[in-house]
């Protein structure tokens, strides 16, 4: 009887027994796939359902060659299931990442797919004829004896292992409570050398990722024709990689029945790996093989690796590694000052050069260092100079393990295609290490020694002299190396209990002046010998503001040395660093700063409006600093260059440019802000001696934050409470209040402190008495942006009231503060005593708060004001220049005055501008459409405001363009009259405003 016919009749069996399913049909499929097997001579093994974790699945039967290289996965269904359908599941998608060669088959209907897509089809019948058996035999034929997929290309194997580790991971974090097990000691061991937050799914991810970059580097490290098993492989790692290799040493526990969930994954890379082209990946991942100024073939195998493994997971962890152009202008730099301020004619190859990359990554800059130290020498000589000079005193930490395990296979292949093999008792000294915490000396650990000794070199490392530090940190403001600040801040909780008064981390003590108990100065938290007295400094806690300081801490110890990295460019103007920059001025002689921008949270432009493009793939914009400690420099002071425009010019320019050859602009930074770009001087001197807005009002904050916003605002009260209520919420009528949400856009928001993400009370309390004046602006702008960023309320008000670019947060400071006195609520101003007193005796009288205010408001709406300090203006909060002349004083208050009334639509702002007109009637908002030849603002296909001219849709207020805005948030609204109203005087206010800012700087030429 022909096998095909046998096993129909046998799944007609199965199917006639009742309550038969999936699984049922498993035993009569295996014994079919092995007659066809024995039928075509196909060498294969078939595993039945290979194990399945929690939640991962896998497929029901894996396919391998006798070698053990995988051949394909069928995937069964019970019979009458929709199999065209189910190729678009994702868990199908899943295989198909694994394989091009899968079969799926409800036991009837067999499908083929290849590369994603339907190859062939067939169906057997109870009693299968000929054609039937024929169609059925060549699609099994076809599966069955498809060639083990020999990879050739590191893009592809990148890809091909990324998706195994991705559900490796997912496998090993569900042993999350098997704390008894050696990977709960092996955890521990890494929270105790390495990282103490470290959890265990972030654990599951280090660990998969190492086990599978640790069995590429024994492959590639075994001789020719080698296979790999979970015992040899550690064998196969070099002893000069100890730590990978004890790390090595769990893989034969994989074998365990309680990773069974597991197995098929960790046999799927073993076969990988065993069946790769070994030759072909080696010279695809070669560096003699002609590798282009701007690519790095490791690089685009981890980076590869990363983007098919989990991008969110990388973009979380702020790890992003540095393009090659920037990477070499870096090293290029460093050696250059070496040779021009250090009187060391051979630059990094020079002797008594001790370089640190203190982020080592995938080992990117180290390799560039080598390249530096071996550039233009003969064999012979790079044979010593390795020896003698780079493998003893370059060093790296990286704190993650698998870009820890590609930095040495990239080092080691690099030495080796430099005519340099590693010998017994030397190795590449990149130490699995966390830059930002000290290590005690007395650490042991009897389950991985070589980790604890690998802990210990680097502390050694840490505490001796260095004089080159280059390298890219992390950029996560969500810090991997969490101080005691950020434990109470985020309110962490261990088993149900409030984490409060840690012990201080290193590096915090560090960020605050402190090494241990010992003040040493230096810190970011003052400026000035003062608190920096910044109610939210969390952008300090930033990775990368921790790493420059441990760099500094480095310089601080040596006579003198050179610090050459790329960051986050935002410590060089933001006024949360001016301590850290004050700080950097009082250890390094010369400060340089290539400013790449890119900044796309900032919506950054070219200076001739073109797009600006971030060398990174990353919304933070960056900076390469160079810093220098050194007496004898030829250059003291600090430096800055803007470099703008798209990233293969910026690439281009990093390539050709050096530190000697850029044309630095001096910037002379001073108190209180100590910037690090270029201002104006002379208007700058001139606008510090204005009064700072700041120390203007007593009370002062952010604007609230409701975390939920379509939760807690709302047009109406009705809409408020159907919410809440649809939410699960109770509605009161007490909380209801009116807020600024947007310019000319109050709304109603329920401010219940205990609901809302931030509900600033302790300044919005003066807001909610009523009769209240509040001015509503920004501490900054960002760049290549005009300022236009104040406003004014009654109301309580929103952080993104007048913008809502990131950075721009809105604050609020009222003209009264209100607290009870002898049980009566007393008003009084909301002056300082310092403010009151200055003013008064520059204007030789009185001035009531509202004609102050006013002033301020008609200072900050002048166009000579916000053009001559734009720069002034985008850094900080502003600063005012009040005129001594009560005449202008006066005259200046009296247009303040009626801008604010205007802009509260007090005043009577009817006019000529804005009328609904049009022949519809739904007054519903569908489609907003500005007609600039016309001068109509259409909302819908029949309805629209005019005359509006372009001067009046176009006003800026902040980051919106309040009329286009009131109207697009309201989409798929009607228009009620009070709205359209609004809508009509809210235009005629921006004419009245246009107007009286021309009239604003007729007398006020400061």
């Amino acid at each position: 009887m022909h096998w095909l016919t046998t096993y129909a009749a046998d799944i007609t069996k199965t199917a006639a027994v009742g309550g038969a399913t999936e699984h049922s049909y498993r035993t009569p499929i295996e014994i079919m796939l092995r007659a066809a097997s024995n039928e075509f001579g196909a060498n294969v093994n078939i595993l039945q359902e290979p194990g399945r974790a929690k939640n991962l699945g896998a497929p029901d039967f894996r396919v391998a060659a006798a070698d053990g290289g995988v051949v394909g996965y069928v995937e069964c269904k019970t019979p009458g299931a929709d199999l065209q359908k189910l190729t678009t599941k994702a868990q199908l998608q899943k295989y198909r990442a694994l394989s091009e060669n899968i079969l799926l088959t409800d036991s009837w209907r067999w499908l083929l797919l290849r590369a994603g897509k339907t190859a062939a089809a067939a169906r057997l019948s109870e009693k299968p004829g000929k054609k039937e058996r024929d169609d059925a035999a060549q699609i099994l034929r076809t599966f069955i004896t498809a060639e083990v997929e020999k990879i050739s290309d590191s893009k592809r194997l990148a890809a091909a292992l990324a998706h195994r580790c991705a559900m490796l991971r997912r496998g090993l974090a569900q042993h999350e409570n098997d704390e008894q097990s050696r990977l709960h000691g092996l955890l521990h061991e890494f929270q105790k050398t390495l990282d103490r937050d470290l959890d265990f799914p972030r654990f599951a991810d280090v660990f998969a990722q190492t086990l599978v970059y640790s069995l590429l580097m024994a492959k590639l490290s075994a001789p020719e024709g080698d296979k790999l098993n979970l015992d040899t492989a550690r064998r196969r790692i070099p002893a000069n990689f100890a730590v990978i290799r004890q790390i090595m040493t769990f893989l034969p526990e994989m074998e365990d029945a309680v990773y069974a969930g597991i197995h098929w994954i960790v046999g799927d890379i073993l076969a990988i790996v065993n069946a790769m082209d070994k030759a072909a990946v080696a010279e695809s991942m070669s560096y003699k093989k002609g590798v282009s100024d701007e690519d790095d073939p490791y690089l685009n195998f981890y980076e590869t690796f990363l983007s098919k493994y989990d991008a969110k997971l990388r973009e979380s962890r702020g790890v992003y590694y540095t393009p090659p152009p920037v990477v070499k202008f870096i090293v290029r730099a460093a050696d250059d000052l070496l040779r021009r301020d250090f009187a060391m004619p051979d630059g990094l190859a020079q002797n008594g050069v001790v370089a640190l990359d203190f982020a080592a990554g995938t080992g990117t800059f180290m390799l560039e260092m080598a390249r530096a130290v071996f550039a233009g020498k003969s064999a012979a000589k790079r044979d010593i100079l390795a020896r003698e000079h780079f493998l003893p005193n370059f060093y790296g930490f990286e704190l993650m393990a698998s870009p820890y395990v590609i930095s040495h296979l990239k080092l080691s292949r690099f030495l080796a295609e430099n005519d340099v093999a590693l010998q017994n008792g030397e190795r590449i000294k990149i130490y699995l290490a966390n830059t930002l915490e000290k290590i005690d000396a007395q650490i042991e650990s009897a389950f991985m020694p070589e980790l604890a000794k690998e802990a210990k070199e680097a502390q050694t490392v840490k505490d001796s002299p260095v004089l080159v530090i280059v390298g890219n940190p992390p950029y996560s403001g969500h810090s991997q190396n969490k101080s005691a600040e950020q434990y109470e801040r985020e309110h962490k909780r261990i088993k149900g209990k409030r984490v409060m008064g840690v012990r201080d981390t290193w590096i915090g003590g560090l960020l605050r002046g402190f090494d241990g108990d010992v003040k040493i100065g230096g810190g970011y938290y003052e400026v000035d010998g003062k608190p920096l007295g910044e109610k939210n400094p969390k952008w300090l806690q930033d990775d990368y503001v921790k790493f420059l300081r441990f760099a500094q801490w480095k310089m601080d110890a040596v006579e003198r040395g050179i610090v050459a990295v790329i960051t986050n460019h935002g410590f060089l103007d933001n006024p949360t660093f001016r301590g850290m920059r004050q700080s950097l001025l009082s250890t390094f002689d010369a400060l340089y700063f290539l400013d790449l921008h890119g900044n796309s949270k900032k919506k950054e432009r070219a200076p001739d409006g073109g797009k600006d493009e971030n060398v990174f793939d990353i919304q933070q914009g960056v900076a390469v600093s160079l810093l220098v400690k050194n007496p004898a420099a030829k250059k003291k002071g600090v430096f800055h260059k803007d470099l703008w425009g798209m990233r293969k010019e910026k690439n281009k320019a990093c390539l050709s440019g050096s530190v000697n050859s850029i044309k630095w602009k001096t910037v002379k930074p001073a108190a209180p802000s100590y910037l690090f770009v270029p201002r104006n001087g002379r208007e700058g001197k001139k606008y510090k001696k204005f009064y700072p807005l700041r120390d203007i009002f007593s009370a002062g904050n952010a604007g609230l934050v409701t975390g939920r916003d379509a939760l807690y605002i709302h047009h109406t009260k009705k809409e408020m409470r159907e919410a809440l209520r649809e939410s699960g919420g109770k509605y009161r009528e007490s909380p209801v209040k009116p807020v600024a949400y947007r310019p000319f856009d109050n709304r109603l928001i329920y401010y219940d402190g205990k609901l809302l993400a931030r509900a600033r009370k302790e300044t919005m309390l003066h807001m909610l008495e009523g009769g209240n004046l509040a001015l509503a602006t920004v501490r900054q702008v960002k760049a290549g942006k005009t300022w236009q960023h104040c406003f004014s309320t009654t109301v309580l008000l929103e952080s993104t009231f007048i913008s809502n670019t990131t950075g721009e947060i809105n604050y609020l400071f009222p003209l009264y503060r209100f607290h009870n006195g002898m049980g009566n609520i007393v008003r009084d101003e909301n002056f300082t005593a310092e403010f009151r007193r200055w003013i008064d005796a520059r204007c030789g009288k009185t001035h009531s708060p509202e004609n102050i205010l006013g002033c301020i408001y008609a200072v900050l709406h002048s166009p000579d004001y916000r053009g001559r300090y734009a720069d002034f203006l985008r850094a900080d909060f502003p600063r005012i220049p009040f005129p001594k002349e009560n005449g202008e004083f006066n005259r200046l208050a009296k247009i303040g005055n009626a801008l604010i009334a205007a802009h509260l639509l007090q005043k009577n702002c009817r006019g000529k501008f804005a009328k609904l007109r049009g022949e519809g009637t739904s007054h519903i908002v569908e489609r907003v459409r500005y007609d600039e030849d016309a001068g109509r603002l259409w909302f819908n296909k029949g309805e629209y405001f005019a005359p509006l001219p372009p001067e009046i849709f176009h006003f800026q207020i902040g980051g919106y363009k309040p009329l286009d805005k009131y109207l697009k948030s309201r989409k798929g609204r009607q228009l009620s009259l009070h709205e359209i109203d609004t809508m009509e005087k809210a235009a005629n206010a921006v004419a009245f405003t246009v107007k009286k800012m021309a009239e604003i700087d007729g007398g006020n030429k400061k």
